[in-house]
């Protein structure tokens, strides 16, 4: 990376790794944003965020990336949404998310974008179409840190800080249900990834 920084939020978007955000310190944030061509392993620096922010969601919906939450002074999380427009390489503000979620999770669904977990046990979606928001029924646990993906037309939500459990949600019916399988052992934080075969 150009600037070194750490609680940096990362995305893979049309063939570029995006870095935002993060810290020098407990007390010093970053708005700088860079992505690293996968083609060239070259990196460039893009237009800074409007704000400093460190672990924030950064996350590609409908071939726009978007920038989600955060926190923007020590342990003051934020609501605000930025998406990123390539033409104008500037960001643009979006309606901010109904709650805070610290220490959850964000992921793309169907072109649709869901905070999950953490603190407040979030379950919001964001429609791009119409920037707007969604309430919808909260996690059974609290899984801070945890991680959130797209399985089988389902969310899945699991690891995080000494969390071994598995919450999965329906967004037709609205409804989270834990898996009777747990991950190997708890953990402070986990990686999962979904992998198409094509």
């Amino acid at each position: 990376m150009i600037t070194a920084r750490y609680y940096h939020s990362s995305v893979y978007h049309n063939g570029h790794i995006y870095v935002v955000g993060g810290r020098f310190s407990e007390t010093s944030y970053t708005a700088a944003v860079e992505a690293l061509n996968m083609k060239t392993q070259e990196w460039r620096e893009l237009p800074s965020l409007p704000v400093a922010l460190t672990d924030c969601f950064t996350v590609s919906v409908s071939n726009n990336l978007y920038i989600v939450g955060g926190v923007e002074h020590p342990s003051i999380y934020t609501t605000s949404v930025y998406q990123y427009d390539a033409l104008q390489s500037s960001w643009r503000p979006c309606t901010p998310m109904p709650e805070a979620s610290p220490e959850g999770s964000c992921t793309s669904f169907h072109d649709k974008l869901f905070v999950v977990g953490g603190i407040s046990k979030s379950c919001m979606l964001y429609e791009p179409i119409v920037d707007s928001w969604t309430l919808l029924q909260r996690p059974q646990k609290e899984i801070l840190w945890g991680v959130s993906l797209d399985w089988n037309d389902r969310i899945i939500l699991l690891g995080g800080q000494d969390n071994d459990s598995i919450e999965e949600y329906c967004p037709q019916s609205n409804q989270w249900s834990t898996w009777h399988q747990k991950l190997p052992k708890p953990g402070t934080l986990c990686f999962a990834i979904n992998m198409h075969q094509y």
